[in-house]
């Protein structure tokens, strides 16, 4: 049989590095586990709030214009906190990015760092050189190709400007309850 291999494990990983580095955006990790038998992994955090969707979908898909501006400079600063570590997050929607509880409730975390990647190396903080991965790393899920830019379309690797554009896209979504090529049928 193949060695089994977790897919939780990088997200695991850059959580952890993260978590090390004081980024506060990012949730505790309290357990992981990553076992052989029948491929059972286990990540878990401390609880947080609602997603952005869930907002969203609690509010009528309607928020305002004020409160749109609120949650693009919480999460901008989400975001800034895990480039400035070297870590282009890869995944940046609307499920990803929820608010904080209790006395962190007015902050945005980022979560699922599935498709996460250095783009530069922890000790020397040069860049990595990561080939394009043409094609074959391609974001497979509907969300996450719904919300990412062309470049990772396309099969390049992503970079610190795609997370930007995803949250661009973020910010349409939530101020219009929708984009434009999102039909009713692909949810």
């Amino acid at each position: 049989p193949r060695p089994h291999r977790s897919i939780l494990l990088p997200a695991f990983k850059i959580t952890r590095h993260l978590e090390a580095m004081g980024v506060s955006c990012v949730p505790r990790v309290l357990h992981y586990s990553d076992t052989d038998v029948e491929g059972v992994n286990v990540l878990v955090t401390n609880a947080l709030g609602p997603s952005l969707n869930e907002l969203l979908q609690y509010c009528g898909n309607q928020l305002s214009l004020r409160t749109v501006m609120q949650l693009t400079l919480r999460t901008l600063r989400s975001i800034q906190a895990v480039h400035d570590q070297g870590v282009v997050h890869g995944a940046i929607t609307p499920s990803n990015i929820v608010m904080g509880t209790g006395p962190t409730m007015s902050e945005t975390f980022l979560i699922n760092f599935g498709h996460a990647r250095f783009f530069r190396d922890p000790k020397t903080h040069r860049p990595t050189t990561t080939a394009s991965i043409s094609g074959q790393n391609k974001p497979k899920n509907l969300e996450i190709l719904t919300f990412c830019s062309t470049f990772l379309q396309k099969g390049c690797t992503s970079a610190p400007r795609d997370d930007i554009i995803a949250l661009g896209y973020v910010l349409c979504y939530l101020v219009h309850g929708g984009l434009p090529w999102i039909s009713t049928e692909t949810k």
